[in-house]
């Protein structure tokens, strides 16, 4: 599915959730666990800031399929947040599962843009993928350039943001569009644990596959880039081949 990826990364902010569980009511049963609800808006936390409203709409566009529409009042101000990629459909009328608390983070984490720069990115995953998550042949010919996996679990507590990176080949140039997408760029930082981390705060697991690649147990989504070079400087894999995630 192509979309555009321009949610600015609020590494410590934001995708921590702390904001987004309250402006969409997320409440978990105990820590760690599925969030305890429904899909709802609280309308005044939503509209609280315009990175508020960006990610209530990233996560509903996420989660809710194409023509499924949630709607919400404040003090006279109609809100709609539209779906996009139906990830976690269900949401509307309970609980997420551990699978789609993976799915829509996964979405949210590969839509991230550090500069809040909108850049159109297909996404995919392995199969048996969603369908949200199935490129055309146009589409997957038209955006060839792996830029990475993405996956975690920004609903968890406390919430985990995983990157793997391609193995390029020996020489490579970077494609100039990669300069737009900087959350897979090491930081040159660590965890506390001695993990190395991105520029937007991910955790950089190393190479697709690595060993951790399969901690998302395939909940993972691949960002595909439109190359800006010629030729000569693109990266052509194709994502089954290039990437693959332990069965």
């Amino acid at each position: 599915m192509l979309e555009p990826g321009w949610i600015r990364a609020l590494v410590v902010g934001l995708l921590n959730l702390s904001a987004c569980a309250t402006a969409v009511q997320l409440h978990g049963a105990e820590a760690g666990s599925a969030p305890g609800t429904a899909l709802t808006i609280n309308p005044s936390i939503a509209i609280a800031s315009p990175d508020h409203r960006t990610l209530v709409e990233y996560l509903v566009g996420c989660a809710l399929p194409a023509g499924v529409e949630i709607e919400a009042d404040h003090a006279g101000r109609k809100l709609r947040f539209t779906g996009s990629l139906g990830l976690a459909p269900a949401w509307t009328d309970r609980a997420l599962t551990l699978a789609e608390q993976r799915w829509v983070s996964a979405c949210i984490l590969a839509r991230t843009n550090y500069f809040g720069k909108r850049v159109e990115i297909s996404l995919r995953a392995r199969p048996p993928a969603p369908a949200g998550l199935r490129a055309s042949p146009a589409e997957s010919a038209a955006f060839s350039l792996l830029e990475g996996g993405f996956f975690g679990n920004v609903f968890a507590v406390p919430p985990t943001a995983f990157v793997c990176t391609p193995r390029r080949p020996a020489g490579w140039t970077p494609d100039p569009v990669l300069k737009d997408r900087v959350c897979t760029a090491l930081a040159g930082e660590v965890m506390a644990t001695g993990e190395p981390v991105t520029r937007c705060g991910f955790v950089h697991t190393g190479i697709c596959p690595g060993a951790d690649a399969a901690v998302a147990e395939r909940q993972t989504i691949f960002v595909y880039l439109r190359p800006e070079a010629g030729p000569g400087r693109q990266y052509l894999n194709s994502h089954r081949s290039t990437v693959e995630t332990k069965p």
